[in-house]
């Protein structure tokens, strides 16, 4: 019986430590952007490694969108015009238009220039000057002048 219950030990600690490494891993990739897309005011953004948690993909937009607005030019959150910007998972790369739905993209060459339609997170900026941040478990509003709130 103690050796059964020393075997449990040692493959739950096992278990438990291999979990929190690859939770660790996960949360240390840096997201990489791998293209910016525009179209007027709608901005289509491909990334890698984007946080898995409605809370991290928030918290990487916030410390990074000004960084990402200076580089890409991407629309100001506080404009008068309406705008929107989409990250998709680039998990699968580029892939042809075939049969399926997919997101195609006019300013890359065929036949490769379309990705699956998986959105991880969208921004639109509206012209009252909100921002609303749209992730798996809702929407969030922020504007100029308060914190985020839930809707």
């Amino acid at each position: 019986m103690r050796k059964r219950n020393k075997t449990a030990i040692i493959f739950l600690t096992l278990a438990i430590s291999v979990l929190l490494i690859f939770t660790l891993w996960i949360s240390l990739r840096k997201v990489e952007v791998v293209a910016v897309y525009k179209e007027g005011d709608f901005i289509s953004i491909l990334v890698n490694n984007f946080p898995l948690t409605d809370s991290g993909k928030i918290s990487w937009w916030l410390k990074n969108s000004n960084t990402l607005q200076e580089k890409y030019n991407l629309p100001q959150p506080y404009q008068k015009t309406f705008s929107s910007i989409v990250f998709w998972d680039f998990a699968e790369g580029y892939k042809e238009q075939g049969k399926y739905d997919r997101r195609c993209f006019d300013g890359r060459k065929t036949p490769l220039n379309c990705i699956e339609k998986n959105i991880i997170m969208t921004i639109w900026n509206s012209p009252t000057g909100k921002q609303i941040i749209s992730v798996d478990s809702g929407e969030y509003t922020l504007n100029e002048y308060e914190t985020m709130i839930t809707n």
